[in-house]
């Protein structure tokens, strides 16, 4: 009874996940429900994004202007909360995320942390980041991605490229772009966090982010359900919004 009781159980970790995502592709797919209004449109996400992370960071830093040092006006926890709040208020009629349900990511096996602030079929908006070194290969993506830094120093490069690219919180250094079906490579030598914004086929991210790595490697069953949970709740909370609003 025990081994079938087990063997119950990892049937449930691995099909109630499976279901929520066929649930999402179906919508997408079949239904055809679009949200019908941006958390951040599109042409203006960069400028949008970077003024409220710059208010963020500008908030943080203490007389010598830096995040990250012994005079910060903030914690790094109080500073996220922040930045979401902000985000939060621009946009107060949006159904956002639980953000304390944070996750492991092993997305292309760089292992971070992720909090989902909000989520509709074609947009989404996260922090990510450690608190120790992190780094690897991005992934390639069927939609764009904005990254704004928030906190540490992120090293980047490109295919091809010979010389590193820095970003860090300073006004003018923290946007980092990366196109979709571009790759690139990345390191948080001193571990950091950012703001993700990504705008496209998100449901893409599903699969390189989540499910791959916890099939083939991490097994974290725990973080896969609550991505896909909070993912799968943030479509259908906006669609149900938009249908309402319609």
């Amino acid at each position: 009874q025990d081994s079938y009781a087990q063997m119950g159980g990892w049937c449930f970790a691995v099909l109630a996940p499976v279901c929520a995502v066929a649930a999402v592709v179906v919508t997408v797919f079949w239904c055809g429900i679009d949200d019908g209004q941006e958390l951040v449109p599109v042409g203006s996400a960069a400028s949008t994004l970077e003024s409220i992370v710059a208010e963020a960071n500008r908030r943080r830093a203490g007389p010598d202007g830096e995040v990250g040092t012994a005079d910060d006006q903030l914690t790094t926890a109080e500073h996220l909360k922040l930045v979401i709040d902000l985000i939060q208020q621009r946009n107060p009629a949006l159904v956002y995320a639980n953000t304390s349900n944070w996750f492991f990511n092993h997305a292309c096996t760089v292992h971070g942390q992720a909090a989902l602030i909000y989520n509709d079929l074609n947009e989404y908006l996260l922090v990510f980041g450690s608190p120790i070194t992190l780094g690897g290969y991005s992934g390639s993506y069927g939609f764009d991605l904005w990254d704004f830094q928030l906190e540490g120093t992120q090293y980047n490069f490109m295919l091809g490229d010979t010389q590193r690219y820095v970003y860090t919180p300073a006004p003018g250094e923290t946007l980092t772009v990366l196109p979709r079906g571009s790759r690139k490579g990345y390191t948080f030598p001193e571990g950091g966090w950012l703001l993700e914004y990504g705008h496209g086929n998100v449901l893409d991210s599903l699969w390189i982010g989540v499910i791959q790595p916890t099939l083939f490697f991490s097994w974290d069953w725990a973080s896969m359900w609550t991505s896909v949970r909070e993912y799968g709740t943030g479509v259908w909370l906006n669609s149900l919004r938009h249908i309402l609003q319609a």
